[in-house]
């Protein structure tokens, strides 16, 4: 049994692999096009963007989920369903531990070794999923 999940900036909704032309909307670092580049590698057919596996926003029941520590880029494309996500989990009685991470941007936990903001985030989120699993 899974003792607890820790997602960083997660993508939670597939809708993303329909997306097309100019509308796709654009962020810092991950931008519309990329997110669609992205869903079309992880899916085999773009009806599978509606499978709760792929898009756990979507799933109808999440109240056997783990706890889950859940932190959210201020400046993400992702961050509207990432919030979403959050309140569905909570609302299904799952122990939810989230946090907007105020200015950074999808990808930030990757530029910890050049930025001490990112460092003090990515160090918070390994410390909550830590205490999350003793």
């Amino acid at each position: 049994q899974i003792a607890a999940i820790g997602l960083l900036y997660p993508a939670t909704d597939g809708h993303w692999v329909n997306a097309s032309g100019p509308d796709l909307p654009e962020g810092y670092f991950l931008s519309g096009e990329h997110l669609v580049w992205f869903w079309q590698h992880y899916l085999q057919t773009p009806a599978q963007a509606t499978d709760p596996l792929a898009s756990p926003l979507l799933a109808e029941d999440l109240h056997r989920l783990p706890p889950t520590t859940l932190w959210i880029a201020e400046y993400d494309l992702l961050r509207d369903e990432e919030e979403a996500f959050a309140v569905r989990l909570s609302e299904a009685g799952v122990k939810i531990r989230s946090k907007c991470c105020e200015g950074m941007i999808h990808g930030f936990a990757s530029m910890a070794p050049l930025s001490d903001r990112a460092a003090a985030e990515l160090e918070e989120f390994a410390a909550e999923l830590r205490q999350a699993l003793s």
